[in-house]
């Protein structure tokens, strides 16, 4: 029961424990995938190892009718979002999130009762429609950690580096002026360069970034001349991050967008408080590697872990640069 472990913690984890100890094989497989799926979403399980899952219903109650409905007779519902019981969750508390915006997915507690805050930063390219703006797989692991998520959807304007890195220092500064304790931004692509770019100008640093395949400098096709600075302004970039700002970084094999997964690597390693680097890992590939499940499901637990002893490491007062 390695995920439900890493994804549920306290009572919660032993109360699924116990219900699932007597399910035949292959039932905390698909709960622990369940954990993963979007919202509004119920697990359902009954006689015979039988499942029902439901998820990206309309609300709480057609999914647990949905998850009801595909189990079928004698089954009963253990989950609902991110509640280990069949009643629907009560609607999220307003909460003014400034230049970012909430996720449906992703329900907010308030910066009271969450952990923290992550803002997700999406890539970008051509044509905005085929922009996958909402949060990778691998941060409901976060969430299920106590973490509020946070997208910053930018505009086309916003992609410009400048624009994007003074509404991010602006999104950090009003989400802790609201009373979040711990803020981290996290992205894919330019969003990942974005998100190290307003860490190393905001007056309220966040406390970390996770950066997902960071590049601003298209691909190494022929005659791209602006690829040739790629590596040379990333040593730039980290060069100038706060070393108190913990950094995870990720960069894929057989990403075009990458001149060296590395070099880069190595480049982000020194000087810094707290880092976890993980260059070309074997669970997926390619610029959008991230974006895998089964990423996912291997990244997560290592990434709440990394925010874990972040915040254990006391690496200086982190809002103030």
């Amino acid at each position: 029961m390695v995920l439900l472990a890493l994804l549920l913690h306290g009572p919660a984890a032993a109360q699924v424990g116990v219900r699932l100890a007597d399910a035949p094989a292959g039932t905390e497989q698909a709960f622990g995938t369940f954990l993963l799926e979007p919202f509004h979403r119920a697990f359902a399980v009954g006689p015979n190892g039988r499942v029902g899952v439901a998820s990206a219903a309309d609300s709480d109650a057609d999914a647990i009718g949905q998850a009801l409905q595909h189990c079928g007779e004698g089954c009963r519902v253990i989950a609902v979002g991110d509640r280990l019981d069949d009643q629907p969750r009560p609607p999220p508390p307003p909460i003014a999130l400034g230049p970012v915006r909430s996720d449906p997915d992703y329900p907010l507690r308030a910066p009271a009762a969450a952990t923290g805050v992550v803002i997700w930063n999406h890539g970008s390219g051509p044509d905005p429609s085929q922009i996958a703006r909402y949060p990778d797989a691998w941060m409901r692991h976060l969430f299920a950690d106590g973490w509020d998520i946070a997208v910053f959807d930018r505009s086309r304007a916003e992609d410009q580096l400048t624009v994007g890195r003074d509404r991010l220092v602006e999104a950090i500064a009003h989400l802790r002026g609201h009373g979040y304790r711990r803020v981290v931004l996290a992205g894919h692509s330019r969003g990942a360069w974005l998100a190290l770019l307003a860490a190393t100008t905001a007056e309220l640093a966040p406390d970390a970034v996770i950066a997902l395949a960071p590049a601003i400098h298209g691909t190494n096709r022929p005659g791209n001349v602006r690829f040739q600075q790629a590596l040379p302004q990333w040593l730039e970039l980290v060069a100038a991050l706060p070393p108190r700002v913990g950094l995870a970084l990720v960069t894929f094999r057989a990403d075009p967008f990458d001149p060296d997964p590395q070099a880069r690597a190595a480049a982000a390693a020194s000087p810094r408080c707290h880092a976890f680097l993980l260059p070309e890992p074997p669970w997926s590939e390619g610029h959008g590697g991230g974006m895998d499940l089964g990423f996912a499901r291997a990244f997560g637990p290592l990434i709440t872990q990394f925010l874990r002893d972040t915040h254990a490491a006391h690496c200086g007062d982190r809002g103030q640069r």
